[in-house]
């Protein structure tokens, strides 16, 4: 059985940026932190993003509508901080994405753009 690309893209997004970073937290201590809400984040999406597109659970029509809504979430998230880089002032957008538990700082901005295209990219797009 071979995986579509929406599932392979929610597979790596659930082991690689998810499951990796949750046990990175459990590692130093599962505290109300940034690292933890970020994590909770990453594995959530990832997870969530794979029982959606499971075709027994609704017959997958749940996998277009949770990867443009998670694909506009990431992808702001991530215009914000790459703005952020280049010192442009986001008003209390900002305030509001950092205090969701999705991290500014670093290379997130970039890793949240990414996945988040890559999933409007799935959203808007006729899956085979």
């Amino acid at each position: 059985m071979a995986l579509s690309h929406r599932s392979s893209h929610y597979w790596l997004w659930f082991l690689v940026f998810g499951i990796i970073p949750v046990l990175a937290t459990l590692r130093t201590g599962f505290g109300a932190n940034a690292a933890t809400y970020e994590a909770a984040w990453l594995v959530g999406a990832g997870l969530l993003g794979l029982v959606f597109g499971n075709k027994s659970i609704y017959d997958g029509r749940l996998a277009q509508p949770f990867d443009l809504i998670i694909g506009v979430i990431f992808t702001l998230a991530g215009i914000v901080g790459i703005l952020g880089m280049f010192s442009v002032h986001t008003g209390s957008v900002s305030t509001y994405v950092s205090n969701a538990g999705l991290s500014l700082n670093g290379l997130y901005p970039l890793l949240y753009a990414f996945l988040g295209i890559k999933s409007l990219h799935h959203g808007l797009g006729k899956e085979k």
